[in-house]
């Protein structure tokens, strides 16, 4: 049984399809299904729990997989809606982004590392190589061991855009594809650096996960500073749609941006988007 605040390091905390669906048969089909990013995956579970509850409403199928493979589910018509937690790309404009919640990126350290900060451009020096010692930042004399999540992950999107670097730039070392498993290397891995969702670190750190997050600059990476808009490498946890839905899709999507649900999501530890 899945509950509202996840387990440490679980992969997959979805309600998944019962079959590979053709989009003829997903057109005929009243259920609403999701698929995309894992981050968004938790929080759309327990919308959904809720939304089903709420009257005679349509069952809810959520997958992950990652914001790429629900952008292209859905293009496919093997999905309603994509959950996707980065913004929308030019390319993706024919698309309907519905933002449900904030979040941040952040850094994140073994909880045994004496670092507390790192600047913007030290930040940006770790992932492109150029700083290679926990002894420039302050630290032990020790290797910096870099954690990415690898090319086309919403996550390093959203880094790569604040940091202004490009995939081919970033020396990693070890690749970790979703947060529960980049959490859980940096925390086998003391000499690691890695970055994550601050929402899913937060649980997972409220858990006794041996991990922490780094202050970027002087403002350390909390939920507070992300809805105050003072730490400033966040991004939108998005539904996205195509410009035509049913009416029980929309229905789903008011409900997942409205206060009847606010207490989930933050909860989950994101930021809600409504007043």
């Amino acid at each position: 049984m899945f509950h509202s605040r996840r387990a440490p390091f679980l992969m997959a905390i979805v309600s998944s399809f019962l079959a590979v669906l053709t989009p003829a048969q997903l057109a005929a089909d009243t259920d609403i299904r999701l698929t995309g990013s894992s981050t968004i995956a938790p929080v759309m579970l327990e919308i959904s729990k809720r939304f089903e509850q709420n009257g005679d409403k349509p069952r809810v199928f959520i997958e992950t997989g990652g914001s790429s493979k629900g952008i292209a589910d859905l293009r496919k018509g093997l999905s309603n809606i994509a959950m996707v937690s980065r913004p929308l790309k030019l390319s993706e404009a024919d698309l309907m982004a519905h933002v449900i919640a904030r979040d941040g990126i952040a850094a994140l350290v073994h909880a045994e590392n004496s670092v507390e900060e790192i600047s913007q451009q030290d930040l940006r020096g770790i992932f492109t190589g150029e700083i290679t010692s926990w002894a420039q930042l302050g630290g032990a004399d020790r290797d910096i061991v870099v954690v990415s999540k690898g090319e086309g992950s919403a996550t390093s999107v959203v880094l790569n855009r604040f940091l202004d670097i490009t995939d081919d730039q970033v020396k990693g070392d070890l690749v970790a594809a979703e947060n529960a498993q980049m959490i859980k290397t940096v925390s086998l891995t003391p000499d690691s650096i890695g970055y994550v969702s601050i929402g899913a670190a937060t649980v997972d750190i409220g858990y006794g996960v041996p991990v922490k997050l780094v202050a970027l600059g002087q403002v350390p990476a909390t939920l507070e500073n992300v809805a105050d808009g003072s730490y400033l490498a966040t991004r939108p946890l998005n539904l996205v749609t195509t410009k035509d839905i049913m009416p029980s899709i929309d229905e789903l999507i008011g409900f997942s941006k409205s206060a009847l649900v606010g207490d989930i999501i933050r909860d989950l530890s994101y930021t809600p988007v409504t007043k």
